[in-house]
């Protein structure tokens, strides 16, 4: 699947192999929450041409509530492209919500929560030097908070122990984590150890390219997937989907197959391996 071109995090599970990028922690760096939700870019061409897609290109449905706020400022607005998340309550009603092409009634807890913000001609061109810290200050002056869309919250920290205690508070409060986000560094249009990502589990996207049955209570049902590893290995996951999803995976395979699922694991094998790995949803966005 192709994507537009959105800045995206590494785990922190990566850190040992960019280690050097954390020799300023944490004077260079913010904290801010993670939320676990739908990342959509807002194209914001003129007040009657808002476009919501999804980091694949995907258009967003059913979020009249959050593009009447964005219409509401698109004067400041006009011209820049606003790079967040559409968060609610519960994450399969965010995604049934946010999916469906037909009319839908809509979820008035779905928050648009922006944490950045570029020029359209400079997202086009996948080239923008203004630092994150420049960014956050451009998009405090164009953007003001509504009922559905708000800037998310950061914090400049003093040591690790206090982005612990942030870490610690966000996940009592439900959310998955906190991001970790270089403050002098301009956006990248690709995933960087710049952007690192603390959550509660370890988890990665990886890419669909077989099914398999099952056996025993599985016969005729889905066993798992097939996922190819960022090495160009392959490995089986087959635990973590619900008989429903078995049942509708195995009937119609197209559906799984060739699609980016996120699977949580316990850690990585020196070779590569996921220990323990789990399905836990296709990524929609």
């Amino acid at each position: 699947m192709n994507e537009i071109g959105l800045q995206l995090a590494y785990d922190t599970e990566k850190l040992t192999k960019h280690i050097s990028h954390l020799s300023s922690f944490p004077e260079d760096f913010i904290v801010e929450p993670k939320y676990d939700g739908i990342r959509v870019a807002c194209f914001v061409y003129d007040k009657d041409d808002i476009s919501f897609v999804t980091r694949y290109g995907n258009k967003v449905y059913n979020i009249s509530y959050i593009e009447d706020d964005i219409k509401k400022q698109a004067d400041k607005l006009k011209g820049y492209v606003l790079d967040g998340e559409i968060y609610g309550k519960d994450w399969n009603e965010t995604v049934s919500t946010t999916r469906t092409r037909t009319s839908k009634k809509e979820n008035p807890d779905l928050v648009y929560y922006v944490f950045d913000i570029i020029p359209i001609e400079n997202f086009k061109k996948k080239s923008y030097d203004a630092t994150l810290d420049e960014r956050k200050k451009l998009l405090d002056k164009l953007l003001s908070n509504t009922k559905h869309v708000k800037k998310v919250k950061y914090h400049k920290i003093k040591d690790v122990d206090e982005a612990l205690d942030i870490y610690k508070n966000e996940i009592e409060n439900g959310l998955e984590g906190i991001m970790l986000k270089r403050i002098d560094t301009p956006y990248r249009f690709r995933r960087t150890p710049d952007w690192l990502k603390v959550k509660n589990i370890l988890s990665d996207e990886f890419e669909v390219v077989d099914v398999f049955e099952g056996s025993g209570k599985y016969k005729n049902m889905l066993g798992g997937v097939v996922i190819k590893l960022p090495n160009g290995d392959t490995m089986k996951v087959g635990s973590g989907f619900t008989d429903e999803e078995r049942d509708r995976y195995w009937k119609n395979p197209k559906s799984i197959i060739g699609k980016t699922i996120e699977v949580a694991y316990q850690e990585k094998t020196k070779d590569g391996k996921l220990r323990n790995p789990r399905f836990l949803r296709i990524r929609m966005d």
